[in-house]
């Protein structure tokens, strides 16, 4: 944030695009929130109380997104649905995706079964305080989670094939 704050008129547009955190769009949809962008880019003004305007560069309107989920973060309820399925159950406005996982394969009997005796959380806010990214780079992510319930960690990469997981050194399965 505080580097494009800071920024000065003589930076070059091209150079935000490749930044991460970062995607120009023409309107906000609220399931950005959930992909990790932190700032939004927009040829026009957007009105949206999940954005605060940070500055206009070049004809560029700079938001920052309130609302963005952290990298990592955990998940306390799980809701499977046929590949075809997900991105519409993910526009259900009725979900709750930052305590809900959607995932594409069913979970063993035993994590249902722990998933389904955690309590409904009305509050909206993701919690990270227990999620900790400690080493990331192009072929491994190492998560430090300490949380007393059971749930699912999320990690807003796109998935790709061939991804191993471990928790606490033994192999484990990893949820498209």
């Amino acid at each position: 944030n505080q580097l494009i704050k800071s920024m000065d008129d003589q930076i070059e547009i091209g150079w935000m695009k490749g930044n991460e955190n970062m995607l120009v769009m023409s309107h906000f949809h609220p399931l950005t929130s959930l992909l990790n962008v932190k700032y939004v880019l927009a040829a026009h003004e957007l009105s949206n109380p999940q954005l605060q305007y940070v500055n206009t560069l070049d004809g560029v309107f700079i938001y920052e997104n309130l609302d963005v989920a952290p990298r990592a973060f955990m998940a306390y309820h799980v809701q499977q649905e046929a590949t075809g399925e997900v991105l519409e159950t993910l526009h259900d406005t009725a979900l709750n995706w930052k305590h809900t996982a959607i995932v594409e394969a069913s979970l063993p009997l035993e994590q249902k079964r722990q998933l389904a005796n955690n309590p409904t959380r009305s509050n909206n806010r993701i919690t990270s305080d227990q999620v900790v990214i400690t080493h990331y780079d192009l072929h491994q992510v190492d998560i430090k989670v300490e949380t007393e319930t059971a749930g699912l960690l999320v990690l807003g990469d796109a998935y790709y094939p061939g991804w191993e997981a471990t928790v606490d050194g033994e192999s484990t399965t990893v949820y498209k």
